[in-house]
Order: C-alpha cells, then sequence, then structure tokens
C-alpha cells in the first residue's frame, strides 16, 4: 500500500498551509476567530474555484495561439466568481457588494497577464529562440536579440518605452531580412503581453485603490460592530455568524489586493529584466 497521500489530503494540506488553518480528519482554526466554520467555507471556496477553473482548461489550451483575438480582448472569468456571503447588516453588505467588480478585475488581469506571458515563453520555445517553454522571459529576449544581429554585430532590436510598459522597434538600417516567426512573436508581444501589462498597471492599480478604501470602511464599521448588528434587528446568535461571514468576505477582499498588488509587481519586474537582457 502507497505511503503517498491521496490527492485530496494533498489538497487540504496545500490550502491549511495558504490560509492558516490545520488540515486533518477533522478540520480546525488556528488564526484569526478561531472558527471552524470560516475554515472549511476557506477550503470548500479553493476547491471550487479550482474545479472550475479545470474545466475551462481545454478552452485555454485550443485558444492559445488564437492571433485573431482583438488585442484588447480579456478572458471573462466572471463565472467563477462565487458571491460573497450575506451578513444580514446592509451597511456592510453594501460595502462588499462594491467590492466584487474591482475583485473581478484585478482576477481578469492578473489572469491573463500570466497567460500571455507564458504564451510568449512557448512561441520563443516553438521558434528555438530558447531550449524550454520554462527559460526566462530575458532567454527570450536574448533569443530574439540574436536572431536580429546582422553579420557586423549590430542588432536590429530596440526597446523603448510604451505608454509604462515597453514596445521593440526594428531597425531597418541594421537588418532588412527579418524572419517569419520572429515577426509572429514581436507581434504576439505587443498585441498580447503588451496591452495584458497595460490593463495590469492601470486596472489592477485603481481596483487595489477601491479595494483599499473599502477595507478602510469595513474597519471603522466593525469598531462598532455589536451596535450596528444589534440595530439591524439580529439575534446574539445571528450576530456570532454574521461575524464570521463577514471575517470570510473580508478575507477575500484582502486576497484580491494582494493580488493586485503582485501583478504590478510582477509586470514591474518584467519591464527592468526586458531592459536588462536589451543590454547584455
Amino acid at each position: 500500500m502507497s505511503s503517498e497521500p491521496s490527492s485530496s489530503i494533498q489538497a487540504l494540506e496545500e490550502t491549511s498551509l495558504h490560509h492558516g488553518f490545520i488540515g486533518s480528519v477533522t478540520v480546525s482554526a488556528k488564526e484569526g476567530d478561531g472558527s471552524i466554520h470560516a475554515a472549511i467555507q476557506t477550503l470548500v471556496r479553493h476547491l471550487l474555484l479550482k474545479k472550475m477553473k479545470l474545466t475551462n482548461k481545454d478552452v485555454i489550451l485550443k485558444n492559445l495561439f488564437n492571433m485573431n483575438k482583438k488585442p484588447e480582448e480579456i478572458n471573462d472569468d466572471s463565472e467563477t466568481f462565487l458571491p460573497f456571503l450575506k451578513t444580514g447588516i446592509n451597511e456592510l453588505d453594501d460595502i462588499f457588494n462594491l467590492c466584487e467588480q474591482p475583485m473581478k478585475t484585478v482576477e481578469q488581469c492578473s489572469h491573463e497577464y500570466i497567460k500571455v506571458v507564458n504564451m510568449f515563453k512557448k512561441s520563443c520555445c516553438v521558434t528555438d529562440l530558447t531550449p524550454s517553454t520554462r527559460s526566462s522571459i530575458e532567454e527570450c529576449i536574448m533569443g530574439l536579440k540574436e536572431v536580429m544581429t546582422n553579420d557586423d554585430g549590430k542588432c536590429g532590436l530596440k526597446c523603448i518605452d510604451d505608454g509604462g510598459y515597453l514596445k521593440f522597434v526594428i531597425l531597418e538600417d541594421v537588418i532588412e531580412d527579418i524572419p517569419g516567426p520572429v515577426n509572429k512573436i514581436l507581434r504576439l508581444f505587443h498585441t498580447k503581453v503588451s496591452v495584458a501589462a497595460k490593463n495590469v498597471l492601470t486596472k489592477c492599480s485603481s481596483a487595489h485603490g477601491t479595494l483599499k478604501d473599502s477595507e478602510t470602511q469595513l474597519d471603522d464599521l466593525l469598531n462598532s460592530f455589536e451596535e450596528i448588528a444589534s440595530r439591524s434587528g439580529l439575534s446574539v446568535k445571528s450576530q456570532k455568524k454574521s461575524w464570521i461571514d463577514v471575517q470570510a468576505n473580508k478575507t477575500r477582499v484582502t486576497e484580491a489586493r494582494s493580488t493586485a498588488m503582485e501583478s504590478l509587481q510582477a509586470v514591474e519586474n518584467d519591464c527592468t529584466k526586458i531592459k536588462a537582457a536589451m543590454l547584455w
């Protein structure tokens, strides 16, 4: 009999590490309000989202190299967004409802950027610019530079700033004959990677600000939670459940804001790496 844990146990253990609770035969919480209910909700939400994304995997792979898709188009993953739990307190529910759209925006922009960067890396590998689909973005740029260098050792590719991100300019006086695959890769960079990066820079930045403001409003209201809960007509028992639901919702808002920051940092890092690779 294998000593390896089953896939379901592995998923539980990974989720417990990420969300801060101990997973075993029973589930207990070690952080936050100490609620088993909140811990289980986090696990179930994670598994449901994972299942829905796997369902769409074949569709994503099928369209991976679809060059006819409009460059400004962003995949709509809103069907994977789970509604917030109703807290029974209108003031809080209204704020959570306002968070829904910026959270969707963060999810869509972040997912799209990761996807198109991987598409770019795969394209570089397919055209033999890099040895592996896991090659770094610097290696992709170095591969492009190599095929765009003439016999005199001059590179016919220049990188310039473009609306917060980058674009490549072909120096026709340096190199005249550009391989077809290189043109496609450059077009993919400009119509996919650059567009997705700019969406992150503008939309994720705006969404982050909105979510941060919402968190501040939530913190202010939670300082007088018992008062507004009583005013809403909640019993003591209902107040306890409402508090758990509020914390679960607020955790999602915080996670979305963190994702926005991570995506903004990822775009900035890639931009720096590309510039550095062009100087090597």
